[in-house]
């Protein structure tokens, strides 16, 4: 989940205040990086629901090809990415795009290991299907 500039201050101070009420809730058998990222990822789908989605411009200059390129190649993965159920769409971000092992996105999922495991081959598999020769 990806959020820009100022709304990004908003949606962590956000996440801070929740975190702050919910330190009860807190096991201590968890990670508290699992436990933080889950209410700061939390708060950020509460942001994206109450706003329309918002597309940040880079800075970086490049030729016009290079960008039309990217900008088909990310819109056909936005658009494969949209036809994953939310549960492998929410497995496979954690683990590809941000880089968490599957244990930990098994704890910020609250599921096992093994459930996310599968969420993501299959939504990797679904992904390669639709995607064909894109990288």
């Amino acid at each position: 989940v990806r959020i820009v500039n100022n709304d990004a201050d908003d949606v962590l101070q956000a996440a801070y205040v929740n975190a702050y009420r919910a330190f009860d809730s807190f096991r201590s058998d968890a990670k508290f990086e699992t436990w933080m990222y889950r209410i700061v990822y939390n708060a950020c789908i509460d942001h994206r629901r109450r706003r329309m989605p918002t597309v940040g411009l880079s800075d970086d200059i490049a030729s016009s090809e290079d960008v039309s390129t990217a900008v088909v190649q990310r819109a056909d993965l936005a658009a494969c990415l949209e036809t994953l159920t939310v549960e492998q769409r929410a497995a496979v971000m954690l683990v590809d795009a941000e880089g968490f092992t599957f244990s930990d996105a098994a704890e910020v999922l609250d599921l096992p290991v093994g459930t996310v495991a599968s969420r993501v081959s299959r939504a990797r598999t679904q992904l390669r299907a639709q995607l064909g020769d894109h990288p």
